[in-house]
């Protein structure tokens, strides 16, 4: 009781004094605790002032106490029971996907610093990537005109078989020449592409790599036949190939056009992947904010508290 009360209490300008503990309020509350406590006021009166005075106080305490007792029950019953008990339920329904999504929100912000780096080296290699291909577009008429050097060649190299061993090998040497620089020319479009895919995971680039990679084994296996030819000729053996080599540039041939039909199919991924990064540029700052103060929500709530509600849930079903 403050000086002020008790001074008032003393010079009569009190008949009496109503003093709630401090511990009122943690009494109401201790239904958590599985003890409960009952709350009570205590009141001080001076009965020398007027022998009328402390039963009029006394009634008057007897009837606030009564008040604040029947509202502490109402209170208990439809807020601590009811509310609390409702919350205990759904955090014992809950409480597994609640654990499952703290560690999945940990998990990804522990690697936040690694998303930012995946993402700038993203922007960097796409921006390398479209420089890149708008200069290698002009890799693609030189490797179909390669392969239409090879083709139009064989026609020759049949003709000098047998009859003109050394414009045979000749012949066959230029084939060659012009096609590795085909196979180099693929080889290089692929890396860039690569490069790419692991930058955007854009599907369209993977169907191109994987095009690109039948290009690089139906001209590698052309190339193969020709220098059995060449080690036939240079022995003087009789070459018998021509019919291998035919089949094996048709098959290259037919890989070729349809490469050729994809640089629409690549222009439009690298069109895709520009626009999917810009957004993934202007919508990550907000997503790592929303990740940041989620998990630091998520942490400030740990397994004991879900299953202090819990405990309370059933506490609270039974009667005080």
């Amino acid at each position: 009781m403050t000086e002020e009360k008790q001074w008032g209490l003393k010079s009569g300008e009190y008949y009496a004094v109503l003093i709630i503990p401090g511990n009122f309020s943690s009494d109401i509350l201790s239904i958590k605790n599985g003890t409960p406590r009952q709350a009570k006021i205590e009141y001080i009166v001076n009965d020398k002032l007027n022998p009328v005075a402390p039963r009029i106080t006394n009634a008057g305490a007897d009837a606030l106490q009564a008040k604040i007792n029947s509202e502490i029950v109402k209170t208990i019953d439809g807020i601590i029971f009811g509310k609390i008990s409702s919350a205990g339920e759904l955090a014992r329904a809950n409480k597994a996907q609640f654990l499952k999504t703290k560690s999945f929100i940990n998990e990804l912000n522990g690697n936040i610093q690694n998303i930012d780096e995946t993402l700038k080296r993203a922007n960097s290699d796409l921006q390398t990537g479209q420089s890149f291909w708008s200069g290698l577009k002009g890799y693609l008429p030189e490797i179909r005109d390669n392969s239409n050097f090879v083709r139009e060649k064989y026609s020759l190299l049949e003709s000098y078989i047998g009859k003109d061993p050394e414009k045979a090998l000749t012949t066959v040497e230029n084939m060659e020449t012009h096609l590795s620089e085909a196979i180099t020319s693929l080889k290089y479009l692929k890396a860039v592409l690569s490069s790419l895919y692991s930058a955007t995971g854009d599907p369209q680039l993977k169907t191109a790599i994987n095009q690109i990679d039948t290009n690089i084994q139906k001209a590698s296996e052309v190339l193969g036949i020709l220098q059995a030819i060449e080690s036939d000729l240079k022995t003087k053996k009789t070459s018998n190939r021509l019919v291998q080599l035919k089949a094996s540039l048709d098959r290259m041939d037919s890989a070729i056009n349809m490469l050729m039909a994809n640089e629409d199919r690549i222009d439009s991924s690298m069109r895709e992947a520009s626009a999917k990064l810009g957004i993934a540029n202007s919508k990550w700052p907000v997503i790592r904010s929303a990740i940041q103060e989620a998990n630091q929500k998520l942490n400030s709530i740990s397994e004991d508290d879900i299953d202090s509600l819990i405990r309370l849930a059933d506490t609270s079903q039974s009667p005080l």
